[in-house]
């Protein structure tokens, strides 16, 4: 094994010679080709908007083939392509996002010519397009009032544009004001009015990206079972529960081993619809009215420019207190549902959090996770509510003191401990503040040494501050 894996970082760290050395020549006569483009030799050269790119060239005479080699600088990867001898370009598509560079020699048989020079090009980083799951109350109850309709699914941007459609009549209803929204779900007030009927729900993020209508319907208010339905269906569910037990000793009486797997799985998946339902009904009553509070304060602070400046001070604390609120009610919501409880949605949450909270106030945030891709891992609800509420912190203080630009989180995880990394270009910690590290950074401690991680906390005046965060991970092993 360690003779291969020597071969291999040989064979790579070849490729990648070739890649740098534009004068590397085994091949007399054949001059270096002329690149037409795209890139710079200067990095990280321009960014392109198309994942579908060529790289183009001038033919060199005498030319039997052409050598084109092109690396990925993220993950370090030096691809070959082999082109024929009258082909002057070279279609690629490429990962959205990542940089890269590229150079190429003329070929005569197996032999290289001299080096073109070298360029440097990056993908433009596309928004996802949104989606739409599933919609609530579903179905909508037919109330000639406004009341709260909730569309889940994912990719939800700031700035998106809710559309509702009366398909009966043909009607279109744009710029719903939102008073929620995450980049899972979105809250509107519609008023559907009192006449049952078929709808749908388009959202559109910035850019034009759509998610395409979902259908949902309208009904009365009498076609509603009342929410005590269970009551009714009691002698059913006995009935269930004695058919269930029934065929659960049946099992058990002819495959033993099997059973404790079944029960366990059976017992996991209602826990998980419980749960799901109660993160439902708890946004529904509780989220979507504290985000109204929210908005009525962002707007109470934009009209107070004739009131006194302490109350102007006041409504913009309130403001902030609000969204605050919003921002944490949201990750417990988020933490709560069960399909948290895995690392790779756990990554993509933490992503959009910090791009959601820091692009406002101006911080670049960089986010990197290992191994890639993230193992699809089923971590404790235990896990995943305090990695929420940690990072809460750190980007609170990041937000309100660290006077940052950029914000770089790494996040990795090995067999028994996932790590969270994070490291500011701001003014650092004061030295009379670095022993304690504030009030926020001693409940940090206090919180994760609870848990039997730890807290590690480097700064300087003027270098930025790097914490790095360390949980034990405990997972049911699910891959």
């Amino acid at each position: 094994m360690l003779h291969c894996s020597t071969h291999s970082i040989a064979a790579s760290r070849l490729l990648a010679l070739l890649l740098l050395t534009p004068a590397a020549s085994a091949c007399a006569g054949l001059n270096a080709p002329t690149l037409l483009g795209p890139g710079s030799t200067n990095a990280p050269g321009p960014e392109l908007g198309a994942q579908t790119i060529y790289l183009r060239w001038q033919a060199v005479p005498g030319a039997g083939g052409y050598s084109v080699f092109l690396r990925d600088l993220r993950t370090k990867e030096v691809r070959r392509f082999s082109v024929a001898w009258d082909a002057t370009d070279l279609e690629l598509t490429l990962a959205s996002g990542d940089a890269y560079r590229w150079n190429m020699a003329a070929m005569a048989g197996t032999n290289l010519g001299a080096f073109s020079e070298t360029r440097y090009f990056h993908i433009r980083l596309e928004p996802d397009r949104p989606v739409v799951t599933e919609v609530s109350p579903s179905p909508v109850p037919a109330i000639d009032t406004p009341q709260v309709f909730t569309v889940y699914g994912l990719n939800f941007m700031h700035g998106s544009e809710v559309i509702l459609r009366q398909k009966d009549s043909g009607e279109t209803f744009r710029n719903r004001k939102q008073i929620y929204r995450d980049y899972r779900f979105l809250s509107i007030r519609p008023d559907f009015t009192s006449v049952p009927g078929h709808w749908s729900v388009e959202v559109i993020n910035p850019g034009g990206l759509s998610s395409g209508e979902f259908p949902f319907a309208v009904v009365s208010p009498d076609q509603i079972p009342a929410w005590r339905w269970w009551r009714g269906a009691a002698p059913w569910a006995w009935a269930a529960l004695l058919a269930f037990c029934t065929a659960a000793w049946f099992w058990w009486w002819t495959a033993r081993r099997r059973l404790p797997r079944a029960v366990a799985a059976t017992r996991h998946q209602t826990q998980r619809e419980e749960r799901a339902r109660f993160v439902r009904d708890l946004h529904d009553r509780a989220s979507a009215d504290i985000a109204y509070l929210a908005q009525l304060a962002d707007e109470t602070s934009l009209e107070s420019s004739a009131f006194p400046p302490t109350v102007r001070e006041r409504a913009r604390e309130l403001a902030a207190a609000a969204r605050d609120a919003e921002t944490a009610i949201g990750d417990l919501l988020w933490a709560a549902d069960p399909a948290s409880e895995h690392l790779p949605q756990l990554a993509a949450h933490l992503r959009a959090q910090l791009r959601e909270r820091l692009k406002p106030h101006g911080i670049e945030p960089d986010f990197s996770a290992w191994p890639a891709p993230i193992p699809d891992l089923a971590v404790s609800a235990a896990v995943v509510g305090q990695v929420m509420h940690l990072c809460h912190e750190v980007l609170n203080n990041v937000v309100k003191h660290a006077r940052a630009t950029k914000l770089a989180t790494g996040l990795a995880v090995d067999d028994t401990s996932l790590t969270l990394a994070f490291r500011d270009n701001g003014q650092g910690l004061q030295p009379r503040s670095q022993p304690a590290g504030g009030r926020g950074l001693a409940n940090m401690r206090a919180r994760v040494q609870r848990l039997g991680g730890s807290v590690q906390i480097k700064s300087a005046p003027g270098q930025g501050t790097e914490v790095t965060i360390r949980l034990p991970l405990e997972h049911d092993g699910i891959q």
